[in-house]
């Protein structure tokens, strides 16, 4: 599942790496098998909010998180900032939801995930530059934009139509990690690998991992309306 982002843009470029970069990670992990490995993924594991801390280069660093609830539903949300603790600066936060069903997979500990686009999309651009530029292009055909007011874009093919419509990785949790951990699969796009179909589904697990977020936080805040 589902984004690095190696520059901020408001284009079809910048939320197409938006979302390989949540669902994509770098590195694939190690053959070694831990306790955490043999054991299955449940569905249930999965319920909650995951963060991967701030990462990012070149003065273009982002914080995302997965928020899954019990009954099947998805919201990705990523914040970008300029720093590289991900504190100030602030530029755009981005939630997309999905629904999603889980099956068995055959890597260890790992359970497949089929997500599918929901029409809701909500944009929030927290910068007067990112404002300032949004209104001079009308992005979304809106030229209203203001600083940390959120925005429908359900219907904005600017950004809808860069992101895919479904989507199918792995993910695998780490219950006797504290917090808990979550790893997805590997969707970086290689040998035809970027899970965007069934066929392209990730066969291994990335090395990134999202913590379990068990505090209230200002990236939370976006997904309250789903």
């Amino acid at each position: 599942m589902i984004f690095q982002i190696n520059q901020m843009k408001m284009s079809g470029k910048f939320l197409s790496m938006l979302f390989i970069a949540t669902f994509a990670t770098m590195s694939v992990v190690g053959c070694g098998k831990t306790d955490s490995e043999t054991k299955s993924t449940s569905a249930s594991d999965l319920t909650g909010d995951w963060v991967l801390d701030c990462h990012g280069s070149n003065e273009s660093y982002s914080r995302d998180m997965h928020s899954f609830t019990a009954d099947g539903s998805l919201v990705t949300t990523t914040t970008t900032a300029s720093d590289a603790a991900c504190a100030v600066d602030v530029s755009q936060i981005l939630a997309v939801a999905y629904s999603f069903k889980t099956s068995e997979s055959s890597v260890a500990g790992a359970i497949e995930i089929d997500a599918t686009k929901l029409p809701v999309a909500i944009l929030v651009l927290m910068n007067a530059s990112s404002v300032a530029t949004a209104n001079t292009g009308s992005l979304c055909g809106a030229t209203d934009w203001a600083i940390g007011t959120q925005k429908d874009v359900s219907d904005c093919a600017a950004i809808n139509d860069e992101l895919p419509s479904s989507f199918y990785s792995l993910a695998k949790v780490d219950t006797t990690a504290t917090p808990n951990t979550l790893q997805l699969g590997d969707c970086e796009s290689v040998s035809g690998v970027d899970c965007t179909t069934d066929a392209k589904r990730a066969t291994s697990l990335g090395t990134d991992m999202f913590k379990k977020e068990t505090s209230s936080s200002q990236i939370k805040l976006i997904t309250q309306g789903f």
